[in-house]
């Protein structure tokens, strides 16, 4: 009976400490991932500042090589004195005086400006907007939008969509960025339905990483994990080791802790 009890306290033993080692391990896997995902990150924050500094770098020469080429106005020399045009004394008549004594009319009262648009505060007020959604940062310029507009609904619209969109994922730690692109989520839609149909190669999963980092950032946890399941069933990858399966575990975590 003793045997027994004791080959029973091995095996209760030996069960503990194998679940106990699945567990540790599964958390240092999932530890792992994350601190890869926060590389990922890192890396193309630093690339990025990296290309806008060779960008600062490069137009610098090009102000300077521009205010030389201005011709100077040339300054003739010479100690003449100018003297000053002489004046013919007016005669002034009564009619003209009596002229100036009419009292001028009124000018009319200026139009009232037109209100700004307000800006929107949910993503279900896009449905209401014009071309992109209001109010556009100063850091996206109207030449960006336009081209885009000009190629809507088409593999090139996608890709400068997609540029709009990784602006937004570099600059997302300004408020006015990160909130104006994830507003370009229906957009964002559209586009990938309409090359899904046409061109199914041309789409990436850098897109869709960077448009759920910035819906996650924006609070709309349900449009992010709603991407990144698109972006599964369309076989597309963000570049980590867990992918997007990944990535929506992590979304789910970030609005449970949101939630409190």
């Amino acid at each position: 009976m003793m045997k027994f009890l004791a080959i029973v306290v091995l095996v209760a033993i030996g069960v503990f400490l194998y679940m106990r080692a699945q567990r540790l391990a599964k958390e240092e896997l999932e530890q792992s991932e994350l601190n890869r995902d926060a590389e990922f990150d890192a890396r193309m924050e630093h690339e990025a500042q990296a290309t806008e500094a060779s960008e600062t770098e490069t137009a610098a020469p090009e102000a300077e090589a521009q205010a030389e080429s201005k011709p100077q106005p040339e300054v003739e020399s010479g100690n003449q004195a100018v003297s000053p045009p002489e004046t013919e004394p007016v005669l002034v008549s009564e009619s003209d005086v009596s002229a100036q004594s009419v009292p001028e009319p009124e000018p009319e009262p200026e139009p009232e400006p037109e209100p700004e648009p307000e800006p929107i505060d949910d993503l279900d007020d896009l449905e209401a907007t014009p071309a992109m959604p209001l109010p556009v940062p100063a850091a996206v310029t109207t030449e960006e939008i336009t081209q885009y507009l000009a190629k809507a609904n088409s593999a090139e619209g996608y890709a400068l969509l997609l540029a709009l969109v990784n602006q937004c994922y570099k600059q997302r730690k300004q408020a006015d960025m990160l909130a104006w692109g994830a507003k370009l989520l229906p957009r964002f839609a559209d586009e990938v339905a309409f090359v899904e149909q046409s061109a199914k190669g041309a789409l990436t999963g850098t897109g869709h990483m960077q448009m759920s980092t910035l819906l996650t950032d924006s609070g709309f946890y349900n449009e992010a994990i709603a991407l990144c399941e698109q972006a599964e069933s369309l076989g597309l990858e963000d570049g980590t080791v867990t992918g997007f399966a990944g990535r929506i575990t992590r979304i789910r975590r970030a609005q449970q802790k949101a939630a409190g």
